[in-house]
């Protein structure tokens, strides 16, 4: 039985998530503005082909799950998703997406 969580916001990618395709390299441009916390980003059902620490080519760690990302740091993150459906994308701070901090990518063939 899922939990029912009541929004006091909607969380704009939740609730209209963003399409990708089955087959097609996605590429993320993610900044944590911070002040003070870490982010580490996940894609449910995916493990990132590439990740670019600070979004520099010469930091580059593949076949990565989830990643840290530092207050006022960015990273480039890489997946491609084999089958249709949704991927729900969060911070593994799970706390957070009770307060918005998720979002989905839904992939069509």
């Amino acid at each position: 039985m899922g939990a029912t969580v009541k929004r006091d916001i909607p969380e704009k990618y939740a609730d209209h998530p963003i399409q990708i395709k089955v087959g097609r390299p996605v590429r993320i441009f993610f900044v944590n503005i911070g002040p003070k916390r870490t982010s580490t980003f996940h894609v449910v059902g995916t493990v990132f082909s590439t990740v670019y620490r600070s979004g520099n080519p010469a930091n580059a760690f593949h076949g990565v799950q989830s990643f840290e990302v530092g207050p006022g740091d960015g990273a480039v993150f890489e997946f491609t998703v084999h089958e249709a459906g949704d991927y729900p994308f969060v911070d593994h701070a799970i706390a957070r997406a009770y307060k918005g901090a998720i979002g989905i990518f839904h992939a069509v063939p």
